[in-house]
């Protein structure tokens, strides 16, 4: 990351914690209680070994102790599908793939990432809520220039991408696709890439300060 300069912190996006409507639990205690009861004999689908939808998976397991079979697939889509057609119980999705399924009722909705209620699924309790108490994991996305861009340009790259976070027209894109806007600068981004959550943090640091 030090070959690089932070521009703006742009949005966090969520993941949820699906299951298939066959399993027997409504919420992330009843879940912990099967597991347990199941131990090593349930199976969950990912978009692949450490990515975006893996990590938060094992960070939940982790904290519980408990095994489940991982079935690693090439994408979210295709874990998605595989959770519909019955091949695994679980999986975390993004909010743009689980929420037209959530709404069909072809998935079960048990839990949120984020710190807070998700503005996508407002009714949805965090996995802290349900029990895990710090839990928080996001995806963000955010602006970068290589680490030799001169000051002046950077801050004028800031200035600009802060204002296009702020149109109207931008963050409606950005809400119909479930993203959660952020849009800060450097500075105020530096508190959500050091924050530590009581799991196992994911991820490198980096410093959004100039």
């Amino acid at each position: 990351v030090k070959d690089f300069a932070p521009v703006a912190l742009i949005s966090a996006d969520p993941t949820i914690l699906v299951s298939h409507p066959s399993l027997p639990v409504k919420n992330l205690k009843e879940l912990v209680a099967l597991a347990r009861a199941r131990q090593g004999q349930m199976s969950y689908s990912s978009s692949g070994i450490y990515g975006a939808l893996h990590m938060p998976m094992e960070m939940f397991l982790h904290h519980y102790q408990l095994k489940m079979r991982h079935v690693p697939t090439t994408g979210g889509g295709p874990a998605l599908t595989d959770l519909i057609a019955g091949q695994v119980q679980l999986v975390f999705v993004t909010p743009q793939a689980g929420l037209p399924q959530i709404k069909t009722g072809r998935v079960r909705a048990l839990a949120v990432t984020t710190a807070k209620r998700s503005p996508a699924v407002p009714d949805l309790p965090t996995v802290a809520e349900a029990g895990l108490p710090g839990y928080e994991l996001v995806t963000w996305f955010g602006f970068l220039v290589p680490a030799a861009t001169p000051g002046a340009v950077v801050r004028r790259l800031h200035e600009d991408t802060l204002k296009a976070m702020a149109s109207p027209e931008v963050q409606k894109k950005l809400a119909v696709q479930s993203v959660e806007v952020i849009g800060e600068g450097p500075c105020s981004g530096q508190s959500h890439r050091q924050r530590k959550p009581a799991a196992r943090p994911v991820g490198t640091s980096m410093k959004w300060c100039w």
